[in-house]
């Protein structure tokens, strides 16, 4: 059975370490978005197929 975590981790344009916001453990593939108010989210999203 296939499963997906993911965590969502929030910084700021001056280069504040992440902090996750939401999700679970997870650890994998890392997507950086920048969303207006200069907010950067990494989405870390780990598959487990097992």
């Amino acid at each position: 059975m296939a499963r997906a975590d993911a965590s969502v981790y929030r910084t700021d344009c001056l280069g504040k370490p992440f902090v996750r916001i939401a999700g679970g453990l997870a650890t994998g593939t890392f997507t950086d978005v920048v969303l207006p108010g200069c907010c950067f989210y990494r989405i870390e999203v780990e598959l487990d197929v097992n």
